[in-house]
């Protein structure tokens, strides 16, 4: 229990502390840290996302559904390139969210 709030808090394990850690496997440890990872409220995300996309432009949301197309189809690879200053970090948290 302790291990799994030094998680959430610092987002270290205890051996990343200096503190022993209790004796479990590598694979219990990536357990915590998977839990800790999708450990998330999806009607926030959810929230966002629906509240998000509205305020693409109209390139931003023609990229966001391709890529969206190529997440959900699972074929295809994906690379994010574009000057500063054109969404990219809005865009890149809106599909993630979703």
């Amino acid at each position: 229990m302790i291990a799994g709030l030094f998680l959430a808090i610092a987002n270290k394990v205890l051996n990343q502390l200096g503190m022993p850690s209790p004796p479990r496997s590598a694979a219990a440890s990536f357990d915590v840290e998977l839990h800790f990872e999708q450990n998330y409220n999806i009607t926030d995300l959810l929230s966002y996302v629906s509240s998000n996309i509205p305020k693409l432009t109209l390139k931003q949301k023609g990229i966001y559904d391709q890529i969206m197309q190529i997440i959900n189809s699972g074929v295809g690879k994906i690379f994010l390139g574009a000057p500063g200053g054109t969404g990219k970090i809005f865009l890149i948290k809106l599909i993630l969210a979703n």
